[in-house]
């Protein structure tokens, strides 16, 4: 039989809590892709709980944690979360949570998410939404060395090639590097558009060695 992870047997330990001090009803509880709730015995008096696979939290609630437990809530247990029902199962619910390294913040009053210092269970960061913008004059010192390395081997490709080609806007390259997203354009001293175009795709091939995703080249339009 498989061992138990660390997040399931959390989960059950915290039904167990909430069902002995009868506060279990219309509580769910998502955890790897699973949810253990009490919502599927709606004809039966007296509510038990159900695991069911293929559940993602973040269809539930915006404040969920995919990455550990997220739990969401109605009933008695509500008012243990927001009123101050039940003091001892709100410290024995604090303190189990505790004791596997976790701490718990709600999200809605409805709702609550577990975290941690451990790396295992953190959220990988969200790529920001606006793009870093690399010009021919932009600081090296903003610009990983990686990234560098390349839009200076695109920029003497660009200036050896010479001035050839019709005047473009808005060429270069789009992709993610390390959680952030990058705009890279044309580094040379030239105009015309084929010194940068002659040798994108090599540029482009070198971005994606150096772990860059998301490559993408935008041709620019004429001015």
């Amino acid at each position: 039989m498989k061992e138990k992870s660390v997040l399931e047997k959390l989960a059950y330990e915290i039904a167990e809590l909430l069902e002995k001090h009868e506060c279990h009803t219309d509580v769910a509880i998502y955890f790897e892709g699973k949810r253990l709730s009490t919502f599927a015995d709606l004809k039966e008096n007296y509510r038990k709980w159900v695991l069911e696979e293929g559940y993602d939290p973040k269809s539930y609630t915006e404040y969920a944690n995919p990455k550990t437990i997220t739990m969401t809530f109605e009933g008695s247990f509500y008012e243990v979360m927001n009123y101050g029902f039940s003091p001892k199962l709100y410290d024995k619910f604090t303190q189990l949570i505790n004791s596997y390294g976790f701490w718990f913040e709600l999200g809605n009053a409805w709702n609550l998410s577990l975290y941690s210092d451990d790396p295992q269970y953190q959220e990988e960061k969200e790529i920001i939404t606006e793009p870093i913008t690399i010009y021919g004059h932009t600081p090296d010192a903003e610009i990983p060395d990686e990234i560098n390395k390349v839009r200076y081997f695109w920029k003497e490709k660009q200036n050896e090639y010479g001035d050839s080609g019709s005047c473009v806007l808005g060429a270069g390259f789009e992709f993610e590097y390390q959680n952030n997203k990058y705009r890279m354009l044309p580094q040379g001293k030239w105009q015309g558009s084929c010194s940068w175009e002659a040798s994108k795709d090599e540029v482009g091939e070198m971005l994606k060695e150096i772990g860059c995703t998301n490559v993408i080249y935008r041709w620019g339009v004429m001015d």
